[in-house]
């Protein structure tokens, strides 16, 4: 099987439509497929929040898993909305993440855009929760936001090798403390390393943070700290950061695909074996894909992606 892996949408269903154009698929039998039967989609998650057509992006990915022609991961924002809508067993009234103003923020186009209507909701609801939080493919990994070997074999014993989260694992990913909330964090939210005293930036949501998210995919020890963080953030580039850099060995062979640390400028990968698909489609950066074909080493030439304005580009080196 070949594979077409697309980064986060966040509800932008034009350049939805027209990538999956771009790389020659066609709506027949109320599904995109492509001509080739060997060859289907990969979604990484985050398909809903801040977008214009949350509704719409869910029915074109939820047709195509139907349909046998996709796949698609749980990114940080379905759990975080499972979380809302998903009553808390142990406190009648409550809901597994809390209704903060905070929490409102960051879900209120979506919650818009669903509506009021229960059965709507419940729709919505039972759909994200059949999606596993990896996938471990003949040739390929998939993840939203981290790739940690351990942690995946451990999520792998929690759910029977299926990834999906149910019964008390769900409920346990929600429980500050516990010890699966902490496999589910790094996994679709990213291993993070704390700040230096006195140093913080507001993320994309708004939120003061004096944690940043780690680049854990190099496969090196950074000296720096400005080398191991993600989040461009004005600190001291002489921070030594050899005692707090956590290794991630991955011995696999296999590439990496993941999304979520909304990278800035013309997509790339990440290193040859190793793809953030996560471009900033939300802030108006560009819808990004990969195409995969069989090969242990990536080739920046298979990446395509859709800027907002919806121009076609491919290939880019990466460095």
């Amino acid at each position: 099987m070949e594979y077409d892996i697309i980064g986060d949408i966040h509800g932008h269903l034009e350049p939805l439509v027209k990538l999956l154009t771009d790389l020659g698929y066609v709506e027949r039998n109320g599904a995109f497929r492509s001509p080739d039967p060997n060859r289907m989609v990969i979604f990484l998650g985050d398909i809903i929040d801040r977008g214009p057509d949350q509704l719409g992006s869910i029915d074109i990915v939820r047709r195509m898993m139907d349909a046998g022609t996709a796949h698609c991961l749980m990114g940080n924002h379905e759990h975080a909305a499972i979380g809302w809508l998903l009553p808390d067993p142990r406190a009648p009234g409550e809901f597994m993440r809390i209704h903060s103003e905070k929490n409102y923020r960051q879900h209120s186009v979506f919650l818009d855009q669903i509506g009021s209507n229960p059965a709507v909701r419940a729709e919505v609801l039972k759909w994200m929760e059949t999606l596993p939080v990896y996938l471990d493919l003949p040739g390929v990994r998939c993840v939203h936001a981290c790739w940690q070997p351990e942690i995946i074999d451990e999520l792998r014993r929690l759910t029977d090798g299926t990834g999906l989260l149910g019964g008390q694992v769900q409920f346990d990913s929600y429980r500050s403390g516990h010890a699966t909330r902490e496999l589910i964090d790094t996994t679709i939210r990213g291993r993070e390393v704390d700040l230096p005293p006195g140093i913080s930036f507001i993320d994309s949501d708004g939120v003061e943070r004096d944690k940043s998210r780690v680049r854990w995919w190099t496969g090196e020890t950074p000296e720096k700290l400005r080398d191991l963080i993600v989040d461009d953030i004005d600190t001291d580039a002489d921070t030594d950061a050899t005692s707090i850099f956590v290794n991630l060995d991955d011995p696999d062979p296999r590439p990496v695909f993941f999304g979520h640390y909304w990278m800035q400028g013309a997509p790339r990968l990440m290193t040859d074996k190793a793809a953030c698909l996560d471009f900033s489609v939300a802030a108006g950066g560009h819808l990004c894909a990969y195409s995969w074909r069989g090969e242990d080493v990536l080739d920046p030439d298979n990446l395509s992606w859709i800027a907002n304005r919806l121009e076609v580009k491919h290939g880019v080196k990466f460095g």
